[in-house]
Parts: structure tokens; sequence; C-alpha cells
């Protein structure tokens, strides 16, 4: 059986539960008005769970016969997020400023998905990167704040167990290698400085010697990072907004390894990158690229 087909549009959400041989498609959530829409959902890794936000409440249903599990009261939710064992619900609105005390109010909001309760509220401005990320036993949970990593442990969300401060974490990707916690970071050039991504094996973040591996690259507006599944390796995406040579600007991919090693990986031809894949055994990835021939008639 196939998995269920989900839909978002102006009418609600719709589930096709049994596509291709039934493509009717069940009601689960009906948006009355232009108030009361589906905004945001996010399925749980495993497909268990299903959250939204229909701009007054989040409702989490579990997805064998999506029978509501709980409903959050929070409005205006922009995104969310599911933890990968589904215990937790993260969620960001817009940042807003209280008018009396003239204090911003927090708009990272993390929730226990069983009991609905709120577990800690934090302030993020802004919306890129706002996702915390949780190794895939849930043993550990970052946040990036004010391009500082934070690290949590064993769902206490109270106390900072550690900090990775570099120059400026922009952007970062937690491999899913648990309880071996391998992390990437990237930092933005500035200045005529490269930017660069260096990995780090959780808790050792402090000495010249804590990172396992750095590369470091001029053409890199954008990133995008790859784990292979056992968090031995990584392929890093570099991209440009445009360059003399490309109005689509120029990418550059780039192997890195928990050994040190590290490497660009030789295309042999020009175009955009897609994506990239790894194997089921982390022995091997797959790119997609090249200028797609357009044929006219």
């Amino acid at each position: 059986m196939a998995p269920p087909l989900t839909l978002r549009s102006s009418e609600g959400l719709q589930v096709i539960v049994n596509p291709p041989n039934d493509l009717k498609a069940v009601t689960i959530f009906e948006g009355d008005n232009k108030e009361n829409r589906c905004k945001v959902m996010k399925y749980s890794e495993d497909g268990l769970l299903l959250a939204w936000c229909n701009n007054e409440s989040i409702i989490i249903v579990e997805t064998d016969k999506f029978t509501i599990l709980v409903k959050i009261d929070q409005a205006r939710t922009q995104d969310l997020i599911l933890s990968p064992r589904g215990n937790f619900l993260a969620t960001w609105c817009h940042y807003t400023v209280d008018r009396i005390s003239n204090k911003g109010l927090p708009n990272l909001h993390i929730y226990d998905v069983k009991s609905g309760s709120l577990v800690r509220s934090f302030i993020q401005k802004k919306q890129p990167g706002w996702q915390p990320q949780w190794s895939s036993d849930e043993g550990i949970c970052i946040r990036n704040s004010n391009n500082v990593l934070h690290f949590f442990e064993a769902n206490s969300y109270e106390t900072v167990k550690a900090k990775l401060d570099l120059f400026k974490i922009s952007d970062y990707s937690l491999a899913p290698s648990a309880p071996n916690y391998m992390i990437a970071a990237y930092c933005a050039g500035t200045k005529g400085q490269p930017s660069f991504v260096r990995i780090f094996k959780y808790p050792n973040f402090g000495g010249p010697s804590a990172a396992l591996a750095n590369k470091s690259f001029f053409k890199a507006e954008r990133i995008a990072l790859f784990w292979n599944k056992v968090g031995t390796a990584l392929v890093v995406l570099t991209s440009t907004e445009s360059s003399d040579s490309s109005y689509y600007g120029e990418q550059g991919l780039h192997y890195m390894s928990l050994r040190g090693e590290t490497c660009v990986v030789p295309l042999d031809k020009n175009g955009p990158i897609y994506n990239v894949e790894w194997n089921a055994a982390s022995t091997e990835f797959c790119v997609t690229y090249g200028c797609i021939l357009i044929l006219i008639y």
C-alpha cells in the first residue's frame, strides 16, 4: 500500500489514503474562511504523526486513523517541525515586541507532543535557520542562537550543556549517527576571507585540533550539507547568486570525511547541480547535474 498523499489548499487539509488505486480525498480539516486556513503542515519522520496550524491552533493527529492526539492553542504559526521520534513539536511565529515593556516576546516554542504542554520558549528573530535539530535518538538538541550553537541534553531545555562558537555560524547539520554526535558548521566568509565548513564531534569543541575536518572556499554564498547515514562523510554543495560567467551563479561540490580528508568533487560538464544522495551503505553518492536540453518544435 502506498503512503497517503496529503493536500493543503484554501479549502482545508485533505488526505488521499490509498493512491493511486483510490484517489478519493478525505477532508480532515475544512477551512471555512480566509483567517481559518491551514497555513503549514509537517509529518514526523516515521509518518505516524501529522501536525498543522489553522491560524487559530495547532493540531497533531495520529495518521493510522487520523484521530486527534493533541490540540495546542497557539495562533498564527508560520512554521513547525516534529522531533525524529515524535516526542516534541517546535513552532515559530513572527518576532514581536511588547508595546508596554518594549521587550521582545519569545516566538520559538517547544511542546511535549503527548501532553501538549509548553516545555520551553526562546527568542528567534529570523525565520531562516530557526529549526532546532535533534539527534536521531533525541539525545541532544541544537539551536542556533545569534550564530552560536547551543546544545541541550536529555530533553532538558533549561540548561545549555555546551556551546559551539565560531565566526558567526550561519548554517549547521547534525549527522544521523547517534550516539556518535557529529556536527558540521558553516561560517560565511567576509572581507576577503573564505567561507568554511568544519566538522566536530560533540562535545569536543575546544582547542585548535578539535575540528575533525576543515574545508575552505571563496564562492559560497549558500550551502547545502549532505551526510551519509553513518555520519562518517559529508558532501557540501556551495552556491553563489550570480557570477561573471553565469547569471544563475556558480556551484561547487566538496567532499569531507571524519579522517580529515577533503577534496573538490570533479564533474565532467558544466551546469546546475540539482541533488545529492548517498547510497544505503554510505559508501557512494549520486549527483544529479547538468543543463537540461530543451527542444522546440
